[in-house]
């Protein structure tokens, strides 16, 4: 009978113990399902919002950089100067053999970029025009949408949409030797673009890519971190760190030197950097005095040209430097402009 009893007991004890056993690891189970649930609708939230306040990110957040892109409602291109009045029409000035200049019928522009032979504006309803040449259907841009930036070089047109993908018109002509233009509708997450010899993405966590073909080059630039602002013209490319320091590919070495630059634009042969006090700062080919700028102040946008370099101050005036330029074509006559557009 002890024994019977004794044998009851244990098990009893041993339910007991199996009991409580199985409630912690179902307290254990809810507690886990709520949390992951948590993480889920917090990443959702932050991804969200991300989207919804495009090109301007918090640098609380881990993920992303204080990228704060503004539209350039002034372009220097290879021999013309394009801006944006106050109003939303747009002026040019310089070489208009293929059309590149006649914009006087655009209104309601909030962006313009300036390439070699034609030149692009973004609307503020995501729409884009273009004029100029279009030999290799670099004009074709009728039908995007949903557009917040858009970069115009020689032979195509690259545009960025607030999603943070990027479109490209279609090439006619010759390939590319050494990059493929439309590598870039593979790219995701993007927050700037600037195209010349090739096209360079800002990604919205401070790192760049590139359709560059180099390897080294190539390498060297996705290895880039902490990137607010980057530019390339032809095989230069310069990108702007969160600090004000710049880093550089190609052969503007001088701008590793510079601080506290909060935006840049690469031609060819020089590099303008605008710095947070309104001052400017270059380096490079100075042939022409496209880098003497050290007097320029109160400057809010820059823009370099092939052989010369465009200012617009707070005031809505545009400063030019290229003392020794023959200015053939008329596109340093910028510098009379009035009531250009202030960069938002």
């Amino acid at each position: 009978m002890k024994k019977l009893l004794a044998l009851v007991l244990s098990v009893a004890m041993l339910l007991s113990f199996a009991a409580c056993d199985s409630s912690d690891d179902s307290d254990s189970k809810k507690s886990g399902s709520k949390k992951f649930h948590s993480e889920t609708t917090n990443s959702d939230i932050s991804h969200s919002d991300e989207m919804t306040a495009f090109g301007d990110y918090s640098e609380d957040d881990s993920e992303t950089l204080n990228i704060k892109t503004k539209a350039k409602t002034i372009s220097a291109g290879s021999y013309h100067t394009v801006g944006i009045k106050s109003d939303g029409t747009v002026v040019a000035v310089g070489w208009n053999d293929d059309g590149q200049c006649d914009v006087e019928g655009w209104s309601d522009i909030v962006e313009v970029s300036a390439g070699s032979w034609h030149t692009v504006g973004l609307k503020s309803d995501g729409t884009v025009v273009a004029t100029g040449f279009n030999g290799n259907g670099q004009c074709d841009v009728g039908s995007w949408t949903d557009i917040v930036s858009v970069e115009a070089v020689g032979r195509y047109t690259v545009g960025l949409k607030s999603d943070g993908t990027v479109v490209v018109t279609d090439f006619k002509g010759e390939e590319y030797q050494n990059h493929n233009p439309y590598e870039v509708r593979e790219w995701r997450d993007i927050a700037a673009i600037s195209t010349d010899g090739y096209t360079v993405g800002l990604k919205r966590d401070g790192t760049v890519v590139t359709t560059d073909d180099s390897d080294n080059e190539k390498r060297e630039i996705e290895d880039w971190s902490d990137i607010v602002a980057v530019s390339v013209g032809n095989d230069n490319v310069v990108g702007v760190k969160k600090d004000g320091a710049c880093v550089t590919v190609g052969r503007v070495g001088g701008v590793t030197y510079w601080s506290d630059i909060i935006d840049v634009s690469v031609s060819s042969y020089h590099a303008v950097g605008l710095k947070s006090d309104g001052t400017v700062v270059a380096a490079g080919k100075n042939d022409h005095g496209e880098c003497e700028v050290e007097d320029w102040t109160d400057i809010v946008a820059v823009s370099a040209g092939e052989f010369y370099t465009v200012g617009l101050k707070s005031d809505g005036t545009v400063i030019v430097a290229a003392e020794n330029h023959n200015n053939f074509y008329g596109e340093l006559n910028a510098k009379d402009w009035t009531d250009i557009k202030i960069p938002e």
